[in-house]
């Protein structure tokens, strides 16, 4: 890796004790970290590229050389100590010089943010084209399930019927059953227990049911495979999770709810009855006419799956101009685009197929035909889904490194902001509560930098929404910004004492756990990246914190609202009301209590 040096200069040995900044020095000096962050900017991202896109990385790296060569840092830092030392006039001829400088790496970075740019521009096109295709395999699969029931009508209404029987035999025990329940609860609560056992029997009856209707049976495998909702099969999965809901109420002893809830469990089985009879009557109404209407469906499927084939073949082309002339090699995305439009082709050409045959009223030959374009449209959704993927593990590693540059930054200036509270609450004191001018001066910026570190972190919390994954992580972000402002308000009132000091405290401890579980965070991306590791789709996006962080996070949140709260009642004196500024603190903390209840079940629903 390139390291910038960073040269001191000898004016620094013929310093002798403190000296005194400029205002000038000062913000020279805050250029110079500016220019720290920008190189340390580099490094990250050229070595997140070094693997995937080693020609963006070495364009990078050019700029670490460049920055190298001109010694930038080096000549700020010399510039700052020409502006102490009120040497402006050579101070002036650095400065312009730095400027034409900084003009090449933030060009260079610009045509960075560019790139990135196009990738967000590549995601948002593979998602539309992700649905497209999602929207076409549903659709086909219906076009080949049709197919397959003009195919063979008499087997299909065989099936059919022994569901419909089936599902009747469960409503008339469930109906006994109901029956039976009201029955029991007259006498009251002691023998509902032992209705559970019949329940438990009844619903595993109607597990063999949905079997049946998802995969049974040859037509109903078939249907799975083209990721169809079978007649009946909606409504019967509703009355299983009632059916489980009456056992634990039986159980219970709710004998009027597990009556009620019954009641909708032959509801939901009737209904299905209803989508079954349906089912059998539009085969009975099959007819010649039915393979043309079918054929001009197909014929629709056909058009909207060569619509997109165009516009990934214009992407595929865009691509391939471009890096023609700049003479590079094809990149992810050309060849995304190029493999997945060959296969939306060879699946619209087997739609054509398949219309054909059905006019020509060969069923089964046009099933087959139907079956291979699904193959062919979900051979190009996983290359989508693969390169969505790709750039998704990206950016959520520059999310992670571009968090942890504005946490640490936020971490220093609140330490700051500490001590300089814990600094004027020693002088109210020693001035009987009163703060001279120069005092009021500093409580005023204090309460400036809280104001300024609550956008800090709503500008991570943006980022954090953006990227969409975590459950706790914004939510404990959403809670720093809130207590931000809170010492904001509480300073610009002159509450300086030791609840706002407390609360400061904790902003800073929020700060270390949230730079820590990213440390954590980034350690396990890059195991799964030394493994080779592939992420998931987008509905399946590797999370930016394992489970295991995210919970320990809460756990400290939960502390921290329990610190929070002891804090609040430690400061009230005596059983007096709370006055409106710590009357907001305890709506705070209230609403942060709800909000870690619902994040424990977000989390234990995600584990499952």
């Amino acid at each position: 890796m390139m390291m910038v040096v960073i040269g001191s200069g000898p004016w620094l040995a013929a310093q002798d004790g403190p000296r005194q900044e400029s205002p000038l020095g000062v913000r020279q000096r805050q250029v110079a970290r500016m220019m720290q962050d920008l190189e340390t900017r580099f490094r990250s991202i050229a070595r997140k590229l070094q693997e995937k896109e080693p020609e963006r990385a070495a364009k990078l790296l050019k700029a670490f050389e460049e920055s190298k060569r001109l010694l930038i840092e080096r000549r700020m830092t010399e510039t700052v100590a020409l502006l102490e030392a009120a040497k402006l006039e050579d101070a002036g001829s650095n400065q312009t010089e730095l400027i034409n400088d900084l003009k090449t790496l933030v060009a260079l970075l610009l045509d960075e943010d560019a790139t990135t740019e196009a990738e967000r521009q590549e995601i948002d096109r593979l998602k539309q084209w992700r649905q497209t295709l999602k929207l076409l395999v549903r659709e086909e699969g219906e076009q080949a399930y049709s197919s397959d029931n003009l195919a063979r009508p008499t087997e299909r209404k065989q099936t059919l019927f022994q569901v419909t029987m089936a599902i009747q035999r469960v409503v008339d025990r469930e109906k006994q059953l109901t029956l039976r329940t009201a029955d029991v609860r007259q006498r009251g609560i002691d023998g509902l227990a032992d209705l559970v056992g019949q329940q438990q029997s009844i619903r595993a009856d109607t597990d063999v049911v949905l079997e049946l209707l998802t995969g049974g049976s040859e037509s109903s495998d078939r249907a799975s495979e083209f990721q169809l909702v079978m007649p009946g099969q909606t409504p019967v999965e509703e009355a299983i999770r009632g059916q489980r809901t009456v056992e634990k109420e039986l159980a219970a002893g709710r004998g009027r709810a597990a009556q009620e809830t019954q009641l909708e469990v032959v509801k939901s089985l009737e209904q299905a009855l209803d989508e079954l009879v349906e089912a059998r009557q539009e085969l009975d109404l099959l007819s010649p006419e039915s393979f043309n209407e079918l054929a001009n469906q197909q014929d629709g499927i056909a058009d909207k799956t060569e619509v997109l084939g165009q516009e990934m073949a214009q992407v595929a082309q865009a691509g391939v101009a471009e890096e023609a002339a700049n003479d590079e090699t094809a990149t992810a995305a050309t060849a995304t685009a190029e493999s997945s439009q060959q296969h939306v082709g060879k699946a619209r050409k087997s739609m054509q197929l398949a219309a054909g045959q059905l006019r020509e009223k060969t069923a089964g030959d046009a099933h087959a035909a139907q079956t291979q374009a699904l193959n062919d449209l979900r051979r190009a959704l996983d290359l989508v889904e693969k390169r969505l993927s790709e750039l998704g593990a990206d950016l959520q590693q520059d999310a992670m490194q571009r968090l942890q540059q504005m946490f640490a930054a936020m971490l220093e200036r609140q330490q700051v902001a500490t001590r300089q509270t814990v600094a004027l609450e020693e002088k109210k004191n020693e001035q009987e509560g009163q703060l001279k001018r120069s005092d009021r001066v500093t409580l005023r910026k204090v309460t400036a930098e809280e104001k300024a570190l609550a956008k800090e972190a709503q500008q991570a919390l943006a980022l954090l929404e953006e990227e969409g994954t975590s459950i706790v992580f914004p939510s404990v972000v959403a809670n720093l910004a809130e207590n931000l402002l809170a010492v904001a308000k509480l300073v610009e009132n002159q509450r300086t004492g030791s609840f706002t000091q407390e609360l400061q405290v904790e902003i800073e401890q929020t700060l270390l756990e949230l730079l820590g579980a990213l440390e954590q965070a980034q350690g396990k991306q890059n195991a799964r990246g030394e493994a080779g590791e592939a992420g998931e789709g987008e509905q399946g996006k590797t999370p930016l914190l394992p489970n295991t962080a995210e919970l320990k996070m809460l756990r400290a949140l939960q502390l921290r609202v329990n610190r929070r709260t002891q804090a609040l009642d430690a400061n009230r004196q005596g059983d007096q009301e709370l006055d409106k500024l710590r009357q907001e603190q305890l709506t705070a903390i209230s609403k942060m209590q709800e909000r870690i209840r619902d994040m424990v079940g977000e989390i234990l629903a995600r584990q499952r």
